[in-house]
């Protein structure tokens, strides 16, 4: 009985992960873009994990998912010293709230909104 269950939930999570993607961004590089120019530069992998690969926030990284309202990427900065990202994108991924902050709550920042351009199928 469990190992039938495992399998059912192996075959339950495997189809499901395409679907995420499919209800919001697909996997691939992304500009987010401040009004002077590019904020970060990010890939969404198709592992469902996510890292800049320029821009401010160089070295952050961790998971997306997708859902039917937005897409949402949350993680972690290695090199900024705020510790803590998460990056909400609207439901077309066009535009994109990012919101950093401090495990001690000593320091929160929102930068919104961004601009979200589409760059590559790959990262």
């Amino acid at each position: 009985m469990k190992r039938k269950l495992a399998l059912t939930l192996s075959v339950i999570s495997t189809a499901f992960l395409p679907l995420c993607a499919a209800f919001g961004m697909s996997p691939g590089l992304y500009n987010l873009n401040l009004r002077n120019g590019t904020f970060s530069q990010i890939c969404l992998a198709s592992n469902l994990s996510w890292y800049t690969t320029a821009g401010v926030y160089s070295l952050s990284g961790g998971h997306w998912l997708s859902t039917r309202s937005n897409t949402n990427a949350f993680g972690t900065s290695a090199t900024s010293g705020v510790g803590n990202i998460s990056i909400v994108f609207n439901a077309s991924g066009t535009t994109a709230n990012w919101t950093e902050w401090t495990s001690n709550l000593s320091f929160f920042n929102v930068v919104e909104p961004l601009k979200v351009a589409f760059v590559s199928s790959s990262c």
